[in-house]
């Protein structure tokens, strides 16, 4: 095992040696030495990728091993013409923020310096005071086998906005510290067109992943597609100030240790939240009492969600759904309906053991 890994390894390097269109972080500036900033090499590898000729096609910024990458000081990575790839041998240690545009796939491997890597992915270790880690504004951006942890302090993990679309994570990890309770490990702000597949996102106090609108122009969020994840600690929180949110669908998710609901849906201004698919939904261990529900929904009495399936879904708490009302609520259920087990009492149809309830209105 351990020689094919250091084949592997020299093959990687052999290769970026080849390829004209690999760039190497290190032939830039960038040393990958303790304590010496590797922003200005990292910001010299870029510009000159962006500046290779498109005929060339998708550019590859090398980091290789040994070694971990200091980000000392704000790195930026500009939007690109052209679909640029940094391709991580090595970890990074992130002491200011990395800002992302448009055209980037950041792509992690499974060894770090020679060794398999448990985690799957490269480590982005998170200094002090760096909020957020990682902040993306960007249209066509994809993050894959990256574990980002431990954040600090009262930060935010991964934040993307600024009307942000074709976004897709792919097996990244977000890790808060245990004593950060106001970070939230995953924060989208507005846009449309999310992919987020496998991954962990663990929280000790603010949501693991929330979207929410920007209150300053009232932006909308949609297009939202999760599967296959791993949540800690909090669940997914859906917030309308003022905008509109819609169409949500969850497919695949384990959350262990729950001290809060696995969907939050707030809205205290703007359109309610319009199409919730939520399937194969596991909550387990959890440690308040009560225990949490699947689903809670506070809206002011209104209808805060419209149109949403839950299906092949379980809670260990008493309920599936707590709070305000849902308007056009259809569940696949494990156990037979009871009065409690959800909070709405008309506008649903719930597919038991025994059989439909239905209290949705007939349609004339």
């Amino acid at each position: 095992m351990m020689k094919r890994l250091i084949f592997l390894v020299l093959f990687t390097a052999q290769a970026a040696a080849q390829q004209p269109n690999w760039i190497n972080v290190k032939d830039y500036g960038a040393e990958a030495v303790p304590g010496i900033d590797d922003t200005p090499g990292i910001t010299a590898a870029i510009k000159a990728a962006i500046a290779r000729p498109q005929y060339l096609g998708e550019t590859v910024v090398y980091f290789p091993s040994p070694g971990s990458y200091d980000i000392k000081t704000p790195l930026v990575l500009p939007a690109s013409p052209k679909r640029i790839t940094l391709y991580f041998d090595s970890p990074l240690y992130i002491e200011a923020t990395v800002t992302i545009h448009g055209g980037y796939t950041l792509h992690g491997t499974e060894s770090v310096n020679g060794s398999f890597n448990s985690t799957g992915g490269s480590s982005f270790s998170v200094g002090y005071n760096v909020n957020p880690t990682i902040h993306i504004q960007a249209v066509g951006l994809k993050l894959e086998n990256i574990f980002v942890g431990y954040v600090h302090d009262a930060s935010d993990g991964i934040v993307i906005d600024g009307a942000s679309s074709d976004i897709k994570l792919e097996n990244v990890g977000v890790q808060m510290d245990a004593k950060n309770t106001k970070g939230i490990p995953l924060k989208i702000v507005g846009g449309f067109g999310y992919e987020i597949t496998g991954g962990s996102y663990t929280s000790f106090g603010a949501p693991s992943i929330q979207f929410n609108d920007d209150s300053k122009i009232c932006s909308d969020t949609g297009m939202v597609r999760i599967r296959n994840i791993f949540l800690g600690g909090n669940g997914i929180q859906l917030h309308n100030h003022c905008g509109r949110t819609n169409s949500i669908s969850i497919d695949g998710a384990l959350y262990e240790n729950c001290a809060y609901p696995f969907l939050t849906a707030i809205v205290d201004g703007g359109a309610p939240i319009f199409g919730v698919e939520i399937r194969n939904v596991n909550m387990a261990d959890s440690w308040v009492n009560p225990m949490p529900p699947l689903v809670s929904v506070h809206s002011g009495g209104t209808p805060g969600i419209k149109n949403m399936t839950i299906a092949n879904s379980s809670t260990d708490g008493p309920a599936m759904t707590t709070g305000d009302p849902i308007w056009g609520l259809e569940v696949w259920g494990l156990r037979d309906y009871v009065p409690g087990v959800i909070a709405q009492k008309d506008h649903f149809i719930y597919h038991g053991p025994s059989g439909i309830k239905n209290t949705m209105p007939r349609i004339p």
